[in-house]
């Protein structure tokens, strides 16, 4: 019997030694996979978070004046107006005042500011309370509001009729007087 040749010992042993290596290597990366799957499929410990200060919501109005105020938003502008079917912006606020607060208001806007005791800081106003503006410059008070808020009131606008405006809205920015307290409302 011949003896191998040392070529062929040592090319066998070659395969040998690259199989077992591509073995181990094909091992290698199934638990490598594995390990991946596993690690994707482990649930994370949730992290602590950190408080996050909010920023305040704006205010829902669910007291009983805007509850009443609701059944008035749309109903539209007329002049001399008291009802549902057309209202101005006196004949809004005395409606108001009189069901929900049981107070019986002047007719007119100038009227109601004699009455009340005038400040022209919103910051110190109550919801409820009347605001006063004069559409027409270096002229007296000819339109009333009521305060929801600093931010808004409600009104009889002659182009929208019932509706909530803003203070910071150029028109009425610019045409404020003051707000007052009507006495007897709390």
């Amino acid at each position: 019997m011949k003896t191998p040749s040392v070529k062929i010992v040592s090319l066998l042993f070659a395969a040998a030694i690259c199989f077992a290596s591509c073995s181990v290597s094909k091992s290698n990366q199934r638990k490598s996979l594995a390990d991946k799957i596993e690690k994707r499929d482990r649930k994370p410990k949730p992290k602590p978070q950190k408080p996050v200060a909010q920023k305040p919501q704006k205010p829902t109005y669910q007291g009983k004046l805007m509850s009443y105020c609701e059944g008035w938003i749309g109903t539209p502008y007329r002049s001399g107006g008291e009802t549902k079917q057309g209202v101005d912006c006196s004949g809004f606020v005395s409606n108001v005042y009189k069901d929900v607060y049981g107070i019986s208001l002047p007719r007119r806007s100038q009227d109601m500011e004699k009455a009340c005791q005038t400040t022209k800081s919103l910051q110190t106003m109550r919801e409820g309370d009347l605001v006063f503006f004069n559409n027409v410059p270096g002229g007296s008070t000819n339109h009333v509001g009521i305060f929801i808020d600093k931010e808004t009131f409600i009104h009889a606008s002659t182009s929208k009729g019932v509706t909530i405006s803003r203070f910071d809205e150029k028109y009425w920015s610019e045409r404020f007087r003051c707000g007052g307290k009507y006495p007897g409302k709390k």
